[in-house]
């Protein structure tokens, strides 16, 4: 892959984070400030990415996310990493806590080898399974096994399904238990968005097939890369650099406002 293939694909991720290109279910919409999204199913994903601002300016940005949002926490974005070094000492002080960093990693070279696990299964999860997959994303992220509330899963599981065919599901199961997921969004470039494995299931290479899996079919189809997004100070960072994810391709800087 060369430097202007790298280009192609920070841009298409700077454009998701625009609005220009949207999932199914956001609405974005220009500030005066920076790009508000809403997430319809998902409120509490709603967020501004801030394009361009002074400190002296702060007090006004806020004002403008309460007349979109209310008085609830909203998630702030920054990917330009000068001006984040500018309003970082500034942010806090005005009710905004770092929360952490995100870097978003290309593949480049071959695709890793499928290493079977014993007794896993793969399939494409569907309607009818994205209950399972929820309840899967839910413990794994957690990292417990406690059965998530009912009510949260019925709902993220309504907001999945309604996103099948943007987006685009694996569910693994162990002997027939849903044990492991990976999701991505279609596109030139793939972008994987989960990638997780339920406690019990863990150290026995699952989240590696099912990684494997998608990027082996990324590159048997008319798809470009894969791309994947992490926090660079969690450990998975140093996995995903071993099979293959070596160019950053995008940076973000990620906040949480709390109006006061």
């Amino acid at each position: 892959m060369d430097a202007h293939d790298l280009a192609d694909i920070a841009r298409g991720i700077r454009h998701r984070y625009r609005g220009a290109r949207p999932g199914p279910r956001e609405a974005f919409e220009n500030g005066t400030y920076g790009i508000y999204s809403r997430q319809l199913d998902h409120p509490s994903l709603d967020s501004v990415l801030i394009e361009s601002i002074s400190k002296e300016q702060l007090p006004d940005l806020w004002r403008e996310a309460q007349t979109r949002f209310g008085s609830k926490s909203v998630r702030v974005y920054v990917d330009d990493w000068r001006l984040d070094a500018e309003l970082e000492p500034h942010l806090g002080t005005e009710g905004c806590n770092r929360s952490c960093e995100m870097i978003y990693l290309a593949h480049i070279g071959e695709p890793p080898c499928v290493e079977q696990v014993e007794n896993l299964t793969v399939e494409r999860a569907s309607a009818d399974t994205v209950r399972e997959y929820e309840v899967v994303r839910a413990k794994s992220f957690a990292d417990s096994e406690v059965e998530p509330d009912p009510e949260e899963v019925t709902a993220n599981a309504g907001g999945i399904a309604a996103d099948l065919g943007e987006t685009h599901l694996l569910l693994g199961r162990v002997e027939g238990e849903a044990a492991a997921i990976a999701g991505w969004y279609e596109g030139t470039d793939r972008l994987v968005f989960h990638l997780a494995t339920r406690m019990p299931f863990r150290n026995r290479g699952i989240a590696r097939h099912l990684l494997s899996h998608v990027i082996q079919e990324t590159y048997t189809s008319d798809h470009r890369s894969v791309t994947i997004f992490k926090d660079p100070e969690e450990t998975p960072v140093s996995f995903y650099r071993r099979m293959g994810f070596t160019e950053e391709v995008y940076w973000q800087a990620r906040y949480l406002y709390r109006p006061r």
